[in-house]
């Protein structure tokens, strides 16, 4: 975690199993944001801390945002790679003028900052092959006629990781 001290949030419990199996020790609701707030109070006290350094959001339903905006530091960072429900900068600087606010698009980067994005990927292998990183969980559903039932599976929200639907190459090479 580069020295980090992660509060995560994770649905389900197998969720919050496989994230304690990495380590992490504070864990709330992606579900429930009173559960949230009342959680993340009671683990900034645990601590003795006045609030976190940086947010890294992907959650806009039932008020996340303000309820991540309260625990975050004065001069904190908050990192938007959330695609609907975000806000603007203008929202943001409202609420919270003292923050760093960026929005995250990992997709958008690829097409208009080709260079940036290849950067980041170039560390990315790097630290995936000095061993730093570890693969994620794929759940791989081969063949596009299982393409409903890898929908169906995140419809249910099963995944810890990625869903993959592969297709052998019709390229015959």
């Amino acid at each position: 975690w580069v020295g980090a001290e992660v509060y995560a949030t994770a649905g389900a419990e197998e969720k919050h199993e496989f994230l304690r199996k990495l380590g992490v020790k504070r864990i709330t609701s992606t579900r429930d944001g009173a559960k949230f707030e009342e959680d993340m109070k009671k683990f900034l006290k645990e601590d003795g801390i006045d609030g976190v350094d940086v947010v890294l959001n992907s959650l806009s339903h039932d008020d996340y945002i303000p309820r991540s905006l309260a625990v975050l530091k004065k001069g904190g960072r908050f990192m938007e790679i959330g695609k609907r429900g975000i806000w603007s900068h203008e929202q943001m600087f409202k609420a919270r003028p003292d923050i760093m606010y960026e929005k995250i698009a990992a997709d958008t980067m690829m097409e208009k900052e080709a260079w940036r994005y290849n950067g980041y990927l170039k560390r990315l292998l790097g630290r995936a092959g000095s061993g730093a990183l570890r693969p994620i969980n794929v759940h791989l559903f081969d063949g596009l006629e299982r393409g409903v039932a890898a929908l169906q599976f995140l419809q249910r929200a099963n995944n810890i990781g990625k869903v993959v639907i592969s297709q052998q190459s019709r390229m015959l090479c």
